[in-house]
C-alpha cells in the first residue's frame, strides 16, 4: 500500500511539471510572434518611406521631360498637329503627359500659341517608373508648371522684362501689390543689395535678390518662388507660397514656406507653428520645438532636433543629434560617410539681367511721328499729340528744364502708342492719360552713358503721386535709371525697371510685358535684327502645382 501511494504522488507532481513547462513554451513563442511582428511592422514602414522617395524623384524626372518635349515641340512648330499635347509612347519610359497653355483674359485656355507676343504655360504630369509601396501615399506624381516669355511684338519691340525691376536695393520696399494680367506672371528682380520686405506686399510674384539677401517680416506675403544669393530670413507670421532657395535660410515666428527648400548653407527652423512643406535640401539642419518639415530632408551634414520637432517623411544626413530620443521621424538613414548629392533638384534661378543703358536714339523709334519739345505745359502736350494724331508717335521733352509735368485735372488723350522722353517726371494730382484703344504708354527717363550701370541724369527724378490714373486700356512701360516712387493707390497696368524702386501702399501693378525698342529687357541683350523665333523665349518660371492636364 506504501508503495502504491508514493507512485502515485510521483506520477502527479510530474505530470505538474510538465503541464508547468507547457505555459512556459507558449508564453516564449507568444513573445516571439509579438517580435516578430513589430520587426515586420518596422521593415514595412521604412520600405514604404523609402519607396515613396524614389517614387517622387522618378515622377519629377518624368515631369521635367514632359516640359522639355513640349518646348521641343514648340520649337519645331508641331504644336498645333499634335493639339498641344505631349506624351510619352506607349510603354516607354519616362511617363509623362505635358499640356500647351495660351493667355485667356486673367487665367489660362488649353492651345498653342498664334504669335510670339503671347506667353505660354506648359503644364506637365510625370509618373514614377516604381510606385510607391505600403502607407505611404506620395510620389506616384507630379505635376510641374513652367511660363515661357513672350518675344516680340509686331513693331519690333521684344516684350520683355519683369513686373519690377531694380538694379540697387537702396530705398527698395513699399507695400503694394503685384498681381498677373492676361496671364502674365509678375516676378520681382533686385540686381544689387540686400532688401527687405516688411510692408503688405502680397499678389502672386517670384522675388529674385541676385547679389544679397531677402528678408521678409511685417504683413510681407510672397504667393510665389523666392531666391536670394545670400540668406533668406523670416520672422513673424510671414508665407512663401512657392519654393524657396538661399543661402542659408532661417524661418521663425509661425512663418512658413508651402513650397520645397534648397539651402547650400544652414535651414534652421524655430518658434511654434514654423514649418516648411515639402523636400529640404540643406547643409545643416536644426528644429527647434514646434517647428516641422511635411515631406522629406536630404542634409549633408549635421542634423539636430529637439521635442515637438517632426520631419514627417524620411530624414537622410550624415550625423543627427536628438537628446534622449526628441522629435519625431518618418523614416531615418544616417550615412556617416554623407548622404551624396540629393535627388530633389534645385530649380534654374531666373536670370536677372545687367542693367540696360537705354539712351534715346531716333532710330529706336522709325516710322513713328516724333514731335520735340522746348518747353513743357499742357498746351504743348495737347499741341504734339494733335500733330502724331492716330501716328505711333514720340514725344522729346529732354529740353524741358521742369521736365514732362503733368496735375491737377489734366489728362492726356492718347490715339495710338506713345513713348514720352524726358530727363525728370513729377505727375500728380488727378491727372493721367486716357485712350478710347488699347495702347502702348512709355515714359522713359534715358540713360546715356553706356557703362551697365545705372546713371540718372542731373536733376533726374521720376515720382508719380496716388491720385494720378492711367486709363485701363493702357500698358503702361516706366524706365529710369533714378529712383522711381509709385504712390499709394495708384494703379498701374504695365511694368517697371529702375534703378532703384519704391512702390507704395495700396499702389497696384498688373504685369504686362512691354519692353523698349531694340533690347530684351528679360536678358539685357540686344534684339535688334527681328529674327525672333520659339526659341526665343526664356522660362520665367518653373514650380511644382497640384493642378492636372
Amino acid at each position: 500500500m506504501f508503495l502504491t501511494s508514493l507512485t502515485r504522488r510521483l506520477t502527479a507532481r510530474r505530470d505538474d511539471d510538465q503541464g508547468m513547462a507547457m505555459v512556459a513554451v507558449i508564453g516564449l513563442m507568444a513573445v516571439g510572434v509579438i517580435v516578430t511582428a513589430v520587426i515586420g511592422s518596422t521593415l514595412a514602414g521604412s520600405l514604404s518611406f523609402t519607396s515613396a522617395t524614389r517614387a517622387s524623384v522618378q515622377s519629377q524626372a518624368s515631369a521635367e521631360a514632359g516640359i522639355a518635349a513640349a518646348r521641343a515641340g514648340l520649337i519645331a512648330g508641331t504644336c498645333v498637329s499634335r493639339g498641344g499635347v505631349y506624351e510619352n509612347s506607349p510603354g516607354a519610359t519616362p511617363v509623362y503627359m505635358a499640356t500647351v497653355w495660351v493667355p485667356s483674359g486673367s487665367s489660362w485656355t488649353r492651345g498653342c500659341p498664334t504669335t510670339l507676343t503671347q506667353q505660354v504655360r506648359i503644364l506637365s504630369t510625370g509618373e514614377s517608373n516604381q510606385p510607391a509601396v505600403g502607407t505611404a501615399d506620395f510620389g506616384d506624381e507630379t505635376s510641374l508648371e513652367a511660363l515661357l516669355s513672350s518675344v516680340a511684338v509686331s513693331s519690333g519691340t521684344v516684350a520683355s522684362g519683369p513686373a519690377v525691376y531694380a538694379y540697387n536695393s537702396t530705398g527698395f520696399g513699399g507695400s503694394g501689390t503685384l498681381v498677373s494680367f492676361g496671364g502674365s506672371a509678375p516676378s520681382v528682380l533686385v540686381k544689387t543689395g540686400n532688401v527687405t520686405c516688411s510692408g503688405a506686399s502680397a499678389g502672386t510674384a517670384d522675388w529674385v535678390v541676385d547679389n544679397g539677401t531677402l528678408s521678409i517680416s511685417g504683413s510681407c506675403a510672397i504667393n510665389g518662388n523666392v531666391w536670394a544669393s545670400g540668406r533668406l530670413t523670416m520672422s513673424g507670421n510671414v508665407p512663401v507660397s512657392g519654393n524657396a532657395v538661399a543661402a542659408g535660410i532661417s524661418v521663425s515666428g509661425s512663418s512658413r514656406i508651402l513650397g520645397n527648400a534648397w539651402s547650400t548653407a544652414d535651414t534652421v527652423l524655430s518658434g511654434g507653428g514654423t514649418y516648411i512643406g515639402g523636400n529640404v535640401t540643406s547643409q545643416s539642419l536644426t528644429m527647434d520645438s514646434s517647428t516641422g518639415i511635411r515631406q522629406n530632408a536630404w542634409i549633408a551634414g549635421a542634423t539636430s532636433m529637439t521635442w515637438g520637432s517632426t520631419i514627417d517623411g524620411r530624414l537622410t544626413t550624415r550625423s543627427l543629434t536628438r537628446p534622449n530620443g526628441a522629435g519625431s521621424i518618418g523614416a531615418l538613414t544616417v550615412v556617416p560617410s554623407g548622404p551624396g548629392a540629393s535627388p530633389y533638384l534645385t530649380p534654374p534661378r531666373p536670370l536677372v539681367p545687367n542693367w540696360v543703358d537705354f539712351a534715346y536714339r531716333a532710330s529706336d523709334w522709325t516710322g513713328q511721328t516724333i514731335v520735340t519739345l522746348s518747353t513743357c505745359s499742357v498746351a504743348t502736350y495737347t499741341s504734339a499729340l494733335a500733330t502724331i494724331g492716330a501716328n505711333r508717335g514720340v514725344i522729346d521733352a529732354r529740353a524741358c528744364s521742369n521736365g514732362f509735368v503733368l496735375g491737377g485735372n489734366d489728362k492726356l488723350a492718347m490715339r495710338n502708342d506713345l513713348a514720352v522722353i524726358a530727363n525728370k517726371f513729377d505727375l500728380g494730382g488727378s491727372g493721367g492719360f486716357t485712350s478710347t484703344a488699347a495702347a502702348q504708354l512709355r515714359l522713359i527717363i534715358p540713360d546715356s552713358v553706356d557703362n551697365d550701370l545705372p546713371t540718372c541724369p542731373t536733376g533726374g527724378a521720376f515720382g508719380i503721386g496716388g491720385g494720378f490714373s492711367f486709363q485701363t486700356t493702357i500698358s503702361t512701360m516706366i524706365y529710369t535709371p533714378c529712383a522711381a516712387n509709385i504712390a499709394s493707390g495708384l494703379y498701374i497696368k504695365g511694368q517697371l525697371f529702375a534703378g532703384q524702386a519704391s512702390l507704395g501702399g495700396s499702389a497696384t501693378i498688373a504685369y504686362v510685358p512691354i519692353g523698349l525698342p531694340n533690347v530684351n529687357l528679360s536678358t539685357g541683350e540686344s534684339s535688334a535684327g527681328g529674327a525672333e523665333t520659339e526659341a526665343d523665349r526664356t522660362l520665367v518660371s518653373l514650380r511644382n502645382v497640384q493642378a492636372s492636364n
